[in-house]
């Protein structure tokens, strides 16, 4: 009977909060701006907006860790109120998958808080840069940041700084690295094919710049008459 009335009590209380969340989407879908026109895009908003979705997932994640390490005393409480005797081996097993499940949830949330520390990183890293490049709009340029490429619905991508000036279109591609310690430790070298960093060569980020590069005339000339 107990049982029933928390399976009861928990049904109510999930209709009840996907009442309230369906109230609040139907609000915010019925809210419109007084705003028309569209605003040029901060430096990093890209990054930002996945901030924010991995702070969400991040919630998620420590609920799950939480449920896993809580499990076997809820499941403890549950048995005592019904009364019911268990074995030593069915506590045991039952530990044992809480501490199996509690460590995996514990690893995929260790990996989601180093994303999330690489991600703002980038995300400081073009800001910072965004800030220096918005200099050059006093001597005639334009500076564009976070430059969405839309040619392609399906696979849409991002410049995260472009700079026009009567020289010429120019394409930022910005990558922030942790400065070590030392007297060298933000030296970057720059090779014929890579980039010489403190702790090792990287031809990652030269090679996306050439992509950026060659994939850039169609679609970037389509969307920057847009602009």
């Amino acid at each position: 009977m107990f049982i029933w009335a928390i399976f009861i009590e928990s049904a109510f209380l999930l209709l009840l909060a996907g009442a309230v969340l369906g109230l609040i989407h139907w609000k915010e879908r019925k809210k419109r701006l007084p705003f028309t026109q569209k605003i040029l895009r901060p430096p990093g908003e890209s990054l930002r907006l996945r901030l924010i979705e991995l702070d969400e997932k991040l919630n998620d994640r420590f609920v799950q860790l939480f449920l896993s390490a809580y499990s076997p005393l809820v499941l403890a409480g549950l048995v005592a109120l019904q009364g019911v005797r268990a074995t030593i081996g069915a506590w045991i097993a039952v530990a044992a998958i809480a501490v199996i499940a509690s460590v995996w949830s514990a690893y995929r949330l260790w990996e989601m808080i180093n994303l999330r520390r690489r991600i703002r990183l980038g995300f400081e890293g073009e800001r910072h840069v965004g800030e220096a490049l918005n200099q050059l709009m006093l001597v005639g340029y334009r500076v564009f940041h976070d430059f969405l490429i839309t040619d392609k619905p399906r696979s849409i991508r991002n410049i995260d700084h472009v700079v026009i000036g009567p020289n010429g279109v120019f394409a930022v591609e910005t990558k922030t690295r942790r400065k070590m310690k030392g007297e060298n430790g933000a030296k970057v070298t720059l090779l014929d094919n890579a980039l010489q960093y403190p702790w090792g060569v990287d031809r990652r980020d030269l090679t996306q710049a050439q992509r950026t590069r060659r994939g850039k005339p169609n679609g970037f000339r389509k969307c920057l008459t847009n602009r």
